[in-house]
């Protein structure tokens, strides 16, 4: 089922506008489950064969590695078409004004998006942040033409998310994203030039096709 939330969003050096907020994306929730496997003792050592032997450690080595997949995958909040490999979060110390500064403009740009829409919004500024070697939170707002700003409290979605993304070092995708765009607030035409990664509600996000 679809839910319409109203929303401001805004683009890269766009205005503000309202926006539908319909998340259609997969969400890979729930708690991470420890994996433990029991064994037994036999009264009795069986006679060992060497070719189960063998057949029992490829199968131990191939389910190692689905957990080792399993366990990726569920680190980050959403599923897309082309992951990149190589990408991880890391942890990004915020002062108490970069955090203040950070909250007012996920909460402008999509704090009616729920969790998941703040932290692709956080997340995009972090990568900005790591990728252009920017020192503060104001200083990439102001470089990458952030426009969207909340001016009273943020909700508790913002703060989890400003927090699961700079504080913890985890990610909603596996891939940097360093632009976006809300489809009914911008044209979007030099974005769309871009490498494409997600879209969340009207809003897409992407990363540069350089390294």
């Amino acid at each position: 089922m679809f839910i319409l939330i109203p929303a401001f969003i805004v683009c890269s050096g766009g205005t503000i506008s309202q926006a539908s907020l319909n998340p259609s994306n997969d969400i890979i929730g729930g708690n991470e489950e420890n994996v433990r496997m029991q064994t037994t003792v036999p009264s009795e050592e069986p006679a060992v064969n060497e070719t189960d032997t063998v057949q029992d450690e490829q199968e131990k080595e191939k389910n190692a590695d689905a957990r080792e997949v399993s366990a990726e995958a569920e680190s980050f909040l959403l599923e897309i078409d082309q992951p990149d490999p190589k990408y991880r979060g890391k942890k990004v110390s915020l002062t108490e004004r970069d955090r203040k500064i950070l909250s007012h403009l996920v909460m402008g740009e999509t704090g009616t998006e729920g969790f998941v829409g703040c932290a692709l919004l956080a997340q995009s500024v972090r990568d900005a942040m790591l990728y252009f070697n920017y020192k503060t939170v104001e200083e990439t707002i102001a470089s990458m033409q952030y426009s969207g700003w909340y001016s009273g409290e943020a909700n508790q979605d913002v703060y989890n998310a400003i927090s699961y993304i700079f504080d913890q070092g985890k990610s909603a995708v596996q891939h940097r994203l360093l632009v976006m765009y809300a489809e009914n607030a911008c044209e979007g035409d030099w974005h769309e030039t871009q490498n494409f990664i997600v879209q969340y509600g009207v809003v897409r996000y992407f990363d540069y096709w350089r390294t």
